[in-house]
């Protein structure tokens, strides 16, 4: 979804006014059929396991606690290994953080958003295949190396 679409969406919510003081008007009460319930409930068991949020099973607790001899380089190691694992969902047109670039990666580096997805094993999230120990290693030596663009 891009920047412009999210905006148009916050918009509709937002009032473009202040609302008076006051009490605010009771919520309108609405029920549903038991079987929309239902078809809610499946969805929501469908979608859970592919959500990010939390360390899946099996996901190794330690990370790199300083950088390796050999720092990982970004040209040949990291940026193919995010365009590989990272760009079907935060490529160009695609959802933020963008990750086409170096910038927009240091960029997400920087705010830890990278760091704390990888370590916890949270993307790439199901059905994607997850990354190799060996990938997730990489990405996070190079984290904790400074991100640079070697």
């Amino acid at each position: 979804m891009n920047q412009s679409r999210v905006l148009c969406q916050i918009s509709r919510v937002l009032p473009s006014e202040p609302r008076p003081a006051g009490p605010l008007p009771a919520p309108a009460r609405f029920s549903l059929p038991p079987c929309a319930l239902i078809v809610i409930a499946i969805v929501i068991l469908a979608v859970a396991p592919g959500c990010s949020g939390g360390t899946p099973n099996g996901c190794p607790s330690e990370y790199p606690m300083s950088c390796p001899a050999t720092a990982p380089s970004f040209a040949a190691e990291v940026g193919p290994l995010i365009q590989a694992h990272c760009a079907f969902c935060h490529g160009s047109g695609q959802q933020i953080p963008r990750l086409d670039t170096y910038d927009q990666i240091s960029l997400a580096a920087t705010k830890q958003k990278i760091f704390f997805q990888i370590q916890h094993c949270s993307m790439p999230p199901a059905p994607r295949p997850p990354l190799s120990a060996a990938e997730r290693d990489t990405i996070l030596s190079w984290l904790v190396c400074g991100a640079m663009n070697n």
